[in-house]
């Protein structure tokens, strides 16, 4: 576990909190995930009152990789259980989300997606050209 791998859940969990259709077991978990994170205790606080600060992001990620690898690996279950609950109750966004597709042409042009999937597609039968062109997905780690 590293930095660049915890700071996008505690991103994902401090979104997910701010919004009132989220439930308490996801709150819940992102709680329980920063009770065992003393050592950050400030700069979460500050993290949560502005997540899209690119300085308060890295301040983070530079305490959560200053950490020995085994205080890392002891949030490994409350990391588990704050993305199950997210995915269960905050799901990422997807740019284009289709079921079935049947065309001869199917072309995108500039998507970009700050967080989740950019293209999902369940079925396809595509009997021509497919083009996608410059799909961005994720924002960058600030």
């Amino acid at each position: 576990m590293t930095g660049f791998e915890l700071l996008p859940v505690i991103l994902w969990g401090i979104d997910a909190i701010a919004k009132p259709l989220v439930g308490e077991a996801a709150k819940d978990a992102y709680k329980a995930l920063k009770a065992q994170m003393p050592w950050a205790a400030d700069s979460l606080a500050a993290l949560e009152k502005k997540p899209e600060s690119e300085a308060r992001q890295q301040v983070v990620l530079e305490e959560i990789n200053e950490r020995p690898a085994s205080d890392l690996a002891a949030l490994e279950p409350f990391i588990q259980a704050l993305v199950d609950h997210l995915r269960r109750e905050h799901p990422a966004p997807v740019g284009i989300d289709i079921r079935k597709l049947e065309t001869a042409n199917f072309r995108v042009r500039t998507l970009n997606v700050e967080e989740g999937t950019g293209v999902r597609i369940e079925e396809a039968k595509l009997t021509g050209d497919v083009s996608f062109d410059e799909i961005t997905v994720g924002k960058k780690l600030r």
